[in-house]
């Protein structure tokens, strides 16, 4: 995985620009980039790396890119980052978290936090299970209208049926959730391009999602990506400026209007871009 704050425009941006309207759209960003310091370190990496990822990086180039039409309501890095404040976090139309994600047990998946709720900003490698580092799936019930987890294994199901009720209980209002349901490969500039695609070019959420990770996951030196997009039937192809109007119900009040947009496997090629 790669902590890399270089921006640059790739050679697939169409060669012409959408004309946008002004939306009044929010948007809120926790990312971390530190899992180490002088205390301890989290555990958690991908084969010899070090465990700090380009998380808070990663919000920081997507911010950037969408502030002109995505009011920033909250803006939290590193160890302003806690499992408590995901759960908690007040509605946005946009609700981005990027750093690490852990397939925590059989049935949950976690958010994995640096600091610790209602402790330390800091834990170490017998710490990592703990609740106050970890926003598990049976926790978190998200009303934010699209929500991007740019981190390993949030979606993934495993083939259990249990996990995946916990992950979908996770909709809470919600109209889609874009992430991964495997190990991923965290490249800070994904976010500026997926917000290129989504603001200057007006793709639908999944489009620009899609566009933006299937350049940048190949760089995985062993495994393949998956990336996945879940959601409420009706929204699928909601962009920025053109989205359904109808009321979003909870998953656990309409599950069979829930559905699978898709699941794609991005092989790895480990060619640094």
């Amino acid at each position: 995985m790669k902590k890399n704050l270089i921006m640059f425009f790739v050679t697939i941006v169409p060669l012409f620009a959408f004309s946008l309207n002004t939306y009044a759209m929010s948007a809120g960003y926790l990312g971390i980039d530190d899992y180490t310091s002088v205390y301890g370190s989290c555990s958690y990496t991908s084969g010899a790396d070090s465990p700090d990822r380009a998380g808070a990086s990663y919000v920081t180039n997507l911010k950037n890119r969408i502030s002109n039409y995505y009011t920033t309501t909250y803006f939290n890095t590193d160890s302003s980052v806690v499992e408590y404040n995901i759960r908690n976090a007040s509605k946005v139309d946009l609700f981005v978290y990027s750093g690490h994600g852990i397939a925590l047990n059989s049935t949950d998946n976690a958010l994995h936090c640096f600091a610790r709720s209602f402790g330390n900003t800091w834990h170490n490698s017998s710490m990592e299970a703990y609740s106050d580092v970890n926003a598990i799936t049976t926790d978190c019930s998200f009303n934010h209208n699209y929500v991007l987890t740019y981190a390993c294994h949030w979606l993934e199901n495993g083939t259990n049926s249990q996990k995946e009720a916990n992950i979908w209980n996770t909709f809470g209002g919600t109209r889609m959730t874009l992430g991964y349901a495997s190990t991923m490969y965290l490249d800070s500039r994904e976010g500026d391009v997926f917000g290129q695609y989504l603001v200057n070019y007006d793709y639908t959420y999944q489009n620009a999602f899609w566009t933006a990770t299937q350049y940048y996951q190949v760089q995985r030196t062993s495994g393949d990506t998956i990336a996945r997009v879940m959601g409420y039937q009706n929204t699928m192809n909601d962009t920025m400026s053109s989205f359904y109007t109808g009321t979003i119900p909870t998953y656990s009040s309409s599950p069979s209007s829930f559905v699978y947009y898709w699941t794609r496997t991005i092989p790895h090629t480990g060619v640094n871009l």
